[in-house]
């Protein structure tokens, strides 16, 4: 407790607690100066050995910059802050790295304005926005805004959902009203961001998602999206690292991270033979996971064997079974329900760390 509060001390006298019992502090600010231990160096180090996403929120600056520097040695891009208990100086690093950092949650102009404060210009990765609800039972959830709220029935991001005021039992939830007073209504405080941030936010939020996913990949060694070599060998068992029966694991780790993803992935390729012109190469999966690779010419002419100067190719195989994401892209058909909202697969703008014309669903962490 703090020096020289006697009235604290006779309050906890009646209870029997002798003044002396817990820790003194002096007088604010309380800033931890030792940073990263030995013991807690070695655990980073470690949890980068297994690929596990590093969270260093909660600790002090000096831990926070020590933790950064070790993720920074090896280029380690499976770090987040997931809801704004770091100083937000150094998000700048983790988006360096390839990681996540976002507020936590708060009334929607509130975050809006954290939004329009903090978010960078650019990032060499994808980007996506996201909010840590932290519904542990200690954290307040967002109120109603003062200046407005939504009205109902609304959209959700992507137009496929038509929401009305949620309804339990014998109780209807009004936002406008309880806020966000249950998990459910977060998706009435994602619209009121919409309506109060506008669409570059809804943008942000919807990207969160596959973000999300791009770093946890990279955390797990697969490398990152890029142009790869124009002159890939096409063969009876698929064309460069898109090979035949290759399951979705397999074929991440063989030609990494997709420039694009719907239901086909997609990967880009230039080169000597292709200095005016970018190809791609694409890969969907069957039923039953496997790959389907189908090389063939830009703008749709029949399938080649070899290249051509000048020319593009890709390679095609059909995705139904691919992993995804929370969120499909507007127009795939994502089948949300009215809490929820799961997509065909994780959507990808293809000019990375852009918005995009997709809406949200929005990454959620905490």
């Amino acid at each position: 407790m703090p020096q020289g509060s006697a009235a604290l001390d006779n309050i906890l006298g009646t209870l029997g607690v002798t003044s002396g019992s817990f820790p003194a502090y002096p007088p604010a600010p309380h800033c931890n100066t030792r940073g990263l231990t030995t013991l807690g160096k070695h655990v980073v180090r470690s949890m980068m050995d297994r690929h596990m996403i590093v969270n260093p929120d909660h600790m002090s600056q000096a831990a926070v910059d020590d933790t950064l520097t070790l993720l920074e040695s090896r280029h380690y891009s499976g770090v987040i802050s997931p809801h704004g208990w770091m100083d937000p100086g150094n998000w700048p690093r983790l988006w360096k790295l390839g990681g996540m950092a976002f507020p936590g949650h708060s009334q929607a102009g509130d975050y809006v304005k954290e939004w329009q404060k903090y978010r960078p210009k650019r990032t060499p990765y994808f980007f996506g926005w996201g909010y840590g609800a932290d519904l542990g039972g200690l954290s307040d959830q967002p109120s109603p805004d003062a200046q407005g709220s939504i009205s109902y029935p609304f959209r959700s991001y992507d137009g496929s959902v038509t929401f009305d005021r949620q309804r339990t039992g014998d109780r209807t939830f009004d936002y406008a009203k309880d806020g966000v007073a249950q998990y459910g209504l977060y998706a009435d405080w994602f619209a009121d961001l919409r309506r109060v941030g506008g669409q570059a936010l809804a943008n942000d939020m919807w990207n969160g998602a596959e973000a999300y996913l791009e770093m946890w990949e990279r955390a797990e060694g697969i490398r990152a999206a890029g142009c790869n070599r124009a002159r890939v060998g096409i063969s009876s068992g698929g064309l460069a690292g898109l090979r035949l029966g290759s399951d979705w694991q397999s074929l991440l780790r063989r030609a990494g991270q997709p420039q694009q993803r719907t239901r086909a992935w997609t990967w880009c390729a230039n080169g000597a033979p292709n200095r005016t012109r970018r190809g791609r190469r694409r890969a969907e999966q069957r039923r039953d996971g496997r790959a389907r690779p189908a090389a063939r010419h830009a703008g749709g002419r029949p399938p080649v064997s070899r290249s051509a100067r000048g020319q593009r190719r890709s390679c095609v195989a059909r995705a139904r079974s691919a992993p995804a994401s929370t969120c499909g892209p507007p127009g795939a058909s994502p089948g949300c329900t009215r809490r929820a909202a799961v997509g065909s697969g994780p959507s990808r703008s293809p000019h990375a760390g852009l918005p995009g014309a997709a809406a949200p669903c929005a990454a959620p962490s905490g």
